[in-house]
């Protein structure tokens, strides 16, 4: 895969990047969504997710029962609005998509190239 902007670029292993996000110790919620955004993004660089998703994410396990209690929808506006202005995630970023900038993240592969929420599709560019 050739990238489209010049630069030194890594890969993740999105599977353990995904395992890393899920766990409340990790950071805080603008860094744990940024990591599940690149761990669930497609190849356009979308993350959808459902209604309610990102709620039970950032929530906290019960010690007792280990049952999820959801955060507030404002924790994650919060945390998403605070990723935005660090330049993590994409403006046009929201609870039921967040969407990383093409300079910061391009995935090669398997992974769709649209996003119902925002309501975009691409289509595959072959290389020559």
């Amino acid at each position: 895969m050739s990238f489209l902007f010049a630069g030194p670029y890594g890969a993740v292993h999105q599977t353990e990047l995904r395992r890393i996000s899920r766990n409340p110790e990790v950071g805080p919620a603008h860094v744990r969504l940024f990591m599940l955004a690149m761990a669930e993004a497609n190849q356009i660089g979308h993350a959808e997710f459902r209604a309610g998703a990102l709620r039970k994410f950032l929530g906290r396990p019960d010690r007792a029962t280990g049952r999820v209690t959801p955060s507030s929808a404002a924790t994650v506006s919060d945390a998403i609005a605070k990723a935005k202005r660090l330049g993590m995630l994409h403006a046009d970023s929201c609870a039921r998509c967040l969407v990383l900038s093409s300079y910061l993240f391009q995935k090669a592969g398997r992974g769709t190239m649209s996003c119902s929420f925002h309501n975009v599709r691409k289509a595959r560019i072959e290389a020559a």
